[in-house]
C-alpha cells in the first residue's frame, strides 16, 4: 500500500500573492530581541595547511557577534528576502521561526509541530518549507504558516528532504534506504487513484540509512548518498533524452522510459557521507565525509576530481556562496572554514589539479550549520539554538 496523500489546498496557492505576502513579512515588527554578546577567539592554522595561508588572529567584537534565543538545537537555517539578513530558523523541537539579524533582533513564530523534526529543507524561491515529522512529511506555506500538502503513513522516518527547482516536488531521503519523489503540487490536482499514486516515485538502490538527497540545478537529475559511503545518480521516471545536458553525459542516449536510470559513483572506502552539495553552476559536486574529507566531483561524466583533507573529525555541514565561488564547511571540532576552489595546471600532465584554498576560520561552539549572507559574511547555527554572524575576514 502506498502511504496516504492529504492535500489539503482545494486549489493551488498564487505564488504570486503568496511571495507578495513572504516578502511583507520580512518587515522587522517582530515581538522580541535578544542581547548581543561578543566572542573572542585565538585562531591557528592546522599544521598541514599551506603557511603561505593567512589567517586572522583574532575576531572582536564588532567583528563575531552571538544571537541567543529561545530556540533547542538548530537543525535548519536559510538566509531569505534576498540576503537582507533575514533568516528562516528551525529546531528540532518544530519551531519555524523567522528572524532578523541585522540590527535590532527581530524574531516571530511562523509554524510550530508540536513534535520532533528530522529533516528540513526549503524551496528555491523561499514560499514553502518542508518539514519531516516521525511518520509525516509536511509541505507548510511561509506566507501564513499553513499547511498546504501533508503525506502520512511513511514506512521510515526522513533523514535528508529537498525541493526540486520549481518548487512543486521533494525528494525524501528515507532511513530504510529509499529515495521518494514527491510530486505533491502534481498528486493535488490528479483526477484517478493511478494518476495520485504516481506522484510518489520510489527509487530503491540503498541498503544503509541515506544521509542526503540533492536535485541537481537544472533539475533533470537529482543524487542520493548514505552512511555507508555509496553516491548514486538519478535519472527520474519521466526523463527524456530531450532535456537537459547533464542526463546525455551520465546516463548516454536513451529515449522515454519507465524505470529510473541510475549509476553509482566509483568511491573506495566506504567512508560515510555526512553531506553533499551542488555548486551554483550545477557543474560541481561537493561530499563532505566522516573523516574530515571533502571529495570534489565533476557532474559531467561523475568523476572525481580530487579529495581532501580538511579538518578533524566529521564534516557536518557544506554551503556555498551564491555566486559559487566559495565554499564554507562546519566541522564536528566546531570550526568553521571558508574555501575558494583552485584550479591549476599541472607539469609534464595533461589533467589539471583541483584544490580547496582555505581563506577563514573561526571556532563556534556546538556549530552545526552554516549558510552565506551575502558573499562576505557567514550565519552559523549551533546545537544550543543560537546563531553566531561573522564577516569574513581574509
Amino acid at each position: 500500500m502506498l502511504p496516504t496523500p492529504w492535500a489539503l489546498n482545494q486549489k493551488r496557492p498564487a505564488v504570486q500573492d503568496n511571495a507578495r505576502s513572504f516578502e511583507a513579512s520580512l518587515s522587522d515588527k517582530a515581538a522580541s530581541a535578544a542581547p548581543e554578546s561578543p566572542i573572542n577567539a585565538s585562531i591557528s592554522p592546522d599544521k598541514g595547511l599551506r603557511p603561505a595561508i593567512k589567517i586572522k588572529a583574532s575576531i572582536d567584537a564588532e567583528r563575531f557577534s552571538q544571537i541567543k534565543s529561545q530556540l533547542g538545537e538548530l537543525i535548519h537555517l536559510s538566509v531569505v528576502g534576498g540576503g537582507t539578513g533575514k533568516v528562516i530558523l528551525v529546531d528540532r523541537g518544530g519551531q519555524v521561526r523567522l528572524r532578523s539579524l541585522g540590527g535590532k533582533v527581530a524574531d516571530r513564530l511562523i509554524y510550530q509541530t508540536g513534535e520532533r523534526v528530522d529533516s528540513v529543507a526549503i524551496s528555491p524561491d523561499g514560499l514553502r518549507i518542508a518539514l519531516a515529522l516521525a511518520r509525516q512529511v509536511l509541505v507548510v506555506s511561509l506566507s501564513d504558516g499553513a499547511v498546504a500538502f501533508k503525506r502520512v503513513g511513511m514506512k521510515a522516518r526522513a533523514a535528508s528532504l529537498d525541493f526540486d527547482r520549481s518548487g512543486e516536488a521533494l525528494l525524501i531521503g528515507s532511513n530504510d534506504g529509499v529515495v521518494y519523489r514527491w510530486r505533491f503540487v502534481d498528486e493535488q490536482d490528479a483526477t484517478s487513484t493511478m494518476e495520485r499514486e504516481k506522484c510518489f516515485e520510489r527509487y530503491i538502490a540503498h541498503s544503509s540509512v541515506l544521509s542526503s538527497v540533492r536535485f541537481h540545478p537544472r533539475g533533470r537529475v537529482f543524487f542520493s548518498a548514505d552512511w555507508q559511503g555509496v553516491l548514486n545518480a538519478w535519472a527520474p521516471y519521466d526523463a527524456d533524452e530531450n532535456d537537459g545536458e547533464f542526463d546525455r553525459n551520465l546516463f548516454g542516449a536513451r529515449g522515454y522510459i519507465d524505470r529510473a536510470n541510475r549509476v553509482r559513483a566509483s568511491r573506495n572506502g566506504g567512508v560515510p557521507v555526512t553531506d553533499m552539495e551542488l555548486a551554483p553552476d550545477g557543474e560541481s559536486l561537493f561530499l563532505a565525509l566522516s573523516d574530515g574529507t571533502i571529495e570534489w566531483w565533476q557532474v559531467r561524466g561523475f568523476k572525481k576530481l580530487a579529495e581532501q583533507k580538511i579538518g578533524k573529525g566529521a564534516v557536518l555541514d557544506l554551503a556555498f556562496s551564491e555566486d559559487g565561488q566559495r565554499l564554507a564547511s562546519v566541522h564536528q571540532d566546531g570550526i568553521v572554514r571558508v574555501w575558494e576552489q583552485m584550479v591549476s595546471e599541472q607539469e609534464g600532465v595533461t589533467d589539471k589539479a583541483y584544490t580547496l584554498k582555505r581563506i577563514y576560520e573561526a571556532p563556534v561552539p556546538s556549530a552545526r550549520i552554516v549558510r552565506f549572507v551575502g558573499s562576505r559574511t557567514l550565519a552559523v547555527g549551533t546545537s544550543q539554538g543560537e546563531v553566531s554572524i561573522s564577516p569574513i575576514v581574509e
